[in-house]
């Protein structure tokens, strides 16, 4: 009785890939990866106007175009309003 018995109606579970097996992706999600990676590998160009602005910020040269703000903010806003 040392030995265990094997029932042999049930047969041991392997591994199969069945042929129907796959992944399809849709060609959006292919070009949605695509732009990913351009955009992961695009280098940080605004990084160098952020540092030239902050040191103007820091150094009390900084000076706002309080007219051209404004401008923008409305230009905006009628843009989103018209939508």
């Amino acid at each position: 009785m040392g030995h265990a018995e094997r029932n042999s109606a049930t047969p041991p579970v392997q591994n199969q890939v069945s042929p129907e097996d796959k992944v399809d992706l849709s060609s959006q999600s292919k070009e949605m990866n695509k732009i990913s990676e351009a955009l992961a590998a695009t280098p940080d160009v605004r990084a160098e106007k952020v540092e030239s602005l902050k040191k103007q910020v820091e150094s009390g040269q900084y000076q706002v175009n309080s007219d051209g703000v404004a401008e923008k903010m409305i230009k905006e806003f009628l843009f989103d309003f018209n939508r």
